[in-house]
């Protein structure tokens, strides 16, 4: 009984320095990542603040010449509002706008520069809403995606989305949009303004339960990590600054939530032989894709299963760094949906959230 005591005792001794070690592994593991995402996420700050001087001394130094002063369809002088989002991206929202406005006094056409500041959300839509009253005809959001889809619904509320030029300049955190349409920096901003450029783009109402008001989108629709990330960062943890967005996303990947559902969708036209048209048949032919009839709003397929994310994209660029959508057109009346069932692994996930598919 004696040896047998011992024994057990030494198994026990060994299954605890077992654990300990394991842990203490784990514990290591853990330092080594927050340090790495710390030590990432202050060298990103400091090419941000690197990258704000540089557009301010661009913009300040650049000299433009307004090719069409006016709008040529009715003839009126262009007059521009700017408004800005002082917390936007890493602060730099209100010194851009500012830059910006003595940019277009300087242009040298008699053009009119207003510069409005947000306060609060909701406060652009509101700002937007009073813009074709005013009288101006052209309207640049200094901000990020989001303050752009305030700006885009506050104009569709006036009813004023075909009398009023949009521009984004990007300063925010994603800037999707601009990145899509390759508008990089506040300089090429101001030549696209300079120049009269303008592009068309795809705009859908989005409406959720319960029954809300109607919301026009023109970016992308989330379901699952993407819009939990987007939840998390810009409600509660904006305090966090540009630590944010890596670390909600290695939570979101760790925990791998799936969230159960069905997602219909009628398929844009596309020949037999392309990309779309084989990736639909191959999705068909294993059954990861049913066709159905009843649908929501005409609907003709559907994909029922849990999911990891679902996102509806617009635009090629749901940020400045994450090719969601490589296919997407911003005006060709189509969707991309860009589905990760659960079942995918998490580096796998980690992968799609950070960078893309």
């Amino acid at each position: 009984p004696g040896l047998v005591s011992s024994a057990l005792r030494c198994a026990g001794r060994g299954r605890e320095q077992a654990g300990q070690a394991a842990r203490a592994a784990r514990a290591a593991m853990l330092h080594y990542l927050f340090a790495v995402v710390v030590a990432t996420t202050l060298a990103r700050a400091a090419l941000q603040l690197r990258a704000r001087r540089t557009t301010l001394r661009q913009l300040r130094a650049l000299v433009l010449c307004k090719d069409e002063p006016g709008d040529v369809s009715s003839g009126q002088r262009a007059s521009v509002v700017l408004i800005a989002n002082p917390i936007a991206g890493s602060g730099e929202g209100l010194a851009i706008a500012r830059a910006l406005r003595d940019l277009a006094a300087r242009m040298g056409t008699g053009m009119r520069a207003e510069l409005r500041e947000s306060v609060c959300a909701g406060h652009p839509r509101q700002l937007a809403a009073s813009v074709a009253n005013d009288g101006f005809t052209h309207v640049l959001s200094v901000g990020g995606d989001g303050q752009l889809h305030e700006v885009l619904n506050g104009l569709h509320d006036a009813c004023a989305l075909e009398g009023v030029r949009v521009l984004h300049v990007p300063a925010g955190t994603g800037n999707g949009i601009a990145t899509s349409l390759g508008i990089h920096s506040a300089a090429h901003a101001a030549r696209a303004l300079a120049g009269n450029q303008s592009v068309l783009l795809d705009a859908w109402s989005v409406t959720t339960k319960p029954p809300r008001q109607p919301t026009l989108c023109a970016l992308s629709v989330g379901w699952g990590a993407v819009a939990d990330i987007d939840a998390l960062a810009e409600r509660e943890w904006r305090w966090l600054g540009p630590l944010r967005i890596p670390l909600i996303g290695a939570i979101m990947v760790g925990f791998h939530r799936a969230v159960t559902g069905a997602v219909w969708f009628t398929p844009a036209r596309a020949d037999s032989g392309s990309r779309e048209g084989v990736a639909l048949e191959c999705a068909l032919a294993s059954g990861r894709v049913r066709i159905a009839e009843g649908g929501p709003h005409g609907c003709t397929h559907v994909i029922s299963d849990y999911f990891f994310l679902v996102h509806a994209c617009n635009v090629a660029s749901i940020a400045t760094n994450c090719l969601m959508a490589p296919r997407a057109r911003p005006a060709d009346g189509n969707l991309t949906l860009c589905v990760v069932r659960a079942c995918c692994g998490r580096l796998p996930a980690a992968r799609r959230v950070l960078f893309g598919p």
